[in-house]
């Protein structure tokens, strides 16, 4: 099966108020396109698919600072 196959659509005002839902079904490794007047804006992948580990790290960093 592709990656594009297994990539759900969201709105960005159905995350916006399922927020919680789609992070639990995150968790269980769906990925979601959040589309914003029908157009993708963002790739969301659960934390243990990073496509940028270093990016990742940076923000870790950041996170551990305040």
């Amino acid at each position: 099966m592709s990656l594009v196959t297994m990539i759900t659509d969201i709105t960005s005002k159905t995350l916006h108020e399922k927020t919680g839902q789609v992070l639990d079904r995150l968790r269980r490794g769906e990925r979601f396109w959040v589309l914003r007047d029908g157009k993708p804006e963002a790739l969301m992948v659960p934390v243990e698919e990073a496509i940028d580990p270093v990016e990742h790290q940076s923000l870790e960093s950041v996170t551990a600072k305040r």
